[in-house]
């Protein structure tokens, strides 16, 4: 799985964090946000410090409140110094709203939410996350089975990840044709995960959808793909039940 993008942020400005996390979220990027990730009893510094030595960027949101934040301060001053480490850039400076930019980031261009979210999500996105060939996303978009497969054989092992990250958030989509052709792809590409990526599918709400899971199940003879395919056996609509059957008997 892609390394997650980190955020450090103020409480006060937490309407527009919860928009950029649900958006880069939405378009395939992992994100740390401490509403997802922290439960009750969790030690607050641990799981902050893993947080951000696991993140492949921090982004600091820049507000009057959060320059003032003694804990924005000390996330800002381990992402310098992972930066420093790391020979790299690691702080990604987001300005919510025009403020007193701590020296440090004086000299780093940053995302500028302040006149526009759109243009500064833009912006962030070119660094976060590489553009996808938009011609390329539309054939793995497409109703037809075997266009859909023809694209996913045209992606280079560089661009694997990126369009892995895209393919998998689409199984989340409401559109039933857009998880079908998500986990079409996926099965040509077959990115580490795969599996889970079939789990999930043999449990869509479309009857269809978890036909096209029981025929790509019956290629992966492995402990988990069997039972999988067992419940399907017991599945309340007769064509599935039937792709099931036939399936374990390959």
């Amino acid at each position: 799985m892609r390394q997650p993008v980190f955020l450090s942020y103020s409480h006060a400005d937490r309407p527009i964090v919860a928009r950029l996390a649900s958006d880069l979220r939405a378009l395939g990027v992992t994100v740390w946000w401490d509403k997802w990730e922290l439960k009750v009893g969790d030690s607050l510094t641990s799981k902050i410090q893993d947080g951000i030595h696991g993140a492949a960027y921090l982004c600091i949101v820049l507000s009057p409140s959060s320059v003032r934040s003694t804990w924005v301060k000390r996330e800002l001053t381990a992402g310098l110094v992972r930066e420093l480490e790391d020979k790299r850039v690691f702080v990604l400076p987001l300005l919510a709203e025009h403020c007193d930019i701590p020296l440090f980031l004086r000299d780093k261009l940053y995302a500028d939410f302040t006149d526009s979210y759109e243009e500064g999500f833009a912006t962030l996105l070119e660094r976060v996350a590489p553009r996808l060939d938009p011609e390329l996303c539309a054939s793995l978009s497409s109703a037809d089975d075997e266009a859909v497969e023809r694209a996913a054989r045209q992606i280079s092992l560089t661009h694997l990840s990126n369009y892995t990250n895209w393919l998998a958030s689409r199984l989340m989509s409401q559109v039933g044709s857009e998880r079908r052709s998500s986990i079409v792809a996926l099965q040509i590409l077959r990115p580490k995960g795969l599996l889970g990526y079939l789990t999930l599918t043999s449990k869509d709400v479309e009857p269809s959808i978890r036909r096209l899971a029981a025929f790509y199940l019956a290629q992966s003879k492995t402990p988990t793909s069997i039972q999988l395919l067992n419940e399907l056996t017991q599945d309340g609509v007769a064509y599935v039940r039937a792709a099931a059957r036939d399936a374990l008997k390959k």
